[in-house]
C-alpha cells in the first residue's frame, strides 16, 4: 500500500504514476536490478527520490515546516498539559477521569515533576476571584458526561495521530 494513499489533497498517487511509473513499478515488484540482493531500502529510496524530484518546491517547504511543527508539538503539549500534581489531585476525587487524562497526555514536562505547590495556598480564596454558580443535578451530570467524553477523545487522539503518522509519513533516512 506504500505510495498509494499519500496526502489525498495533493493527489500524489497520480503524480507518482505519471512522473515515476518505472520507479513505482520497480518498487511494487521489488525488481530494481542495480539494488544489491533486492535491498528494500534501496528500491524505496529510488521511488522516494523520484517523487521528491517531481514535487514543486513549495510543497517540499510545506513538508519541512510540518516536520518542525510536529517536532515542537510534544514540548508545547507538555507545557500546556496537566502535571503530575494536578493529575494526582484530581485522582483523589475522580480516579477514572485522572487515569483517562494521564493516558491521553502524549508527553510529560520533566521540569514540573518536582514542582509541588502548597495546597493551602491553592485553595485559599483569592481577592477578585469569580465564584462559579452551583450547578443543578442535571447540569452537573451533563458536565460529568462532557468531561468523560473529552477524556476519551484525549485518549483516542494520540492513538489516531500515531496511526496516521506511522502510515502516511515520508521518512527520508529510512524509507
Amino acid at each position: 500500500m506504500h505510495f498509494q494513499m499519500w496526502y489525498p489533497a495533493w493527489d500524489l498517487k497520480t503524480r507518482m504514476e505519471s512522473n515515476c511509473s518505472a520507479e513505482l513499478h520497480d518498487y511494487m515488484n521489488e525488481s530494481l536490478s542495480w539494488c544489491a540482493e533486492r535491498n528494500y531500502q534501496c528500491i524505496a529510496g529510488v521511488a522516494v527520490d523520484c517523487l521528491l524530484t517531481a514535487l514543486p518546491e513549495t510543497w517540499k517547504a510545506d513538508m519541512g515546516a510540518a516536520s518542525v511543527l510536529l517536532g515542537l508539538l510534544p514540548t508545547t503539549l507538555s507545557i500546556v498539559g496537566s502535571g503530575p500534581f494536578e493529575t494526582g489531585l484530581l485522582a483523589q476525587t475522580r480516579p477514572f477521569l485522572a487515569l483517562m487524562l494521564a493516558f491521553g497526555s502524549p508527553v510529560m514536562y520533566p521540569i514540573r515533576i518536582f514542582d509541588y505547590p502548597n495546597l493551602a495556598d491553592m485553595f485559599r480564596p483569592k481577592k477578585g476571584a469569580i465564584s462559579l454558580p452551583q450547578l443543578s443535578r442535571r447540569a452537573g451530570a451533563a458536565m460529568v458526561i462532557l468531561q468523560y467524553l473529552i477524556a476519551f477523545l484525549a485518549v483516542g487522539n494520540p492513538i489516531w495521530v500515531s496511526i496516521e503518522l506511522g502510515t502516511r509519513t515520508v521518512v527520508s533516512f529510512k524509507p
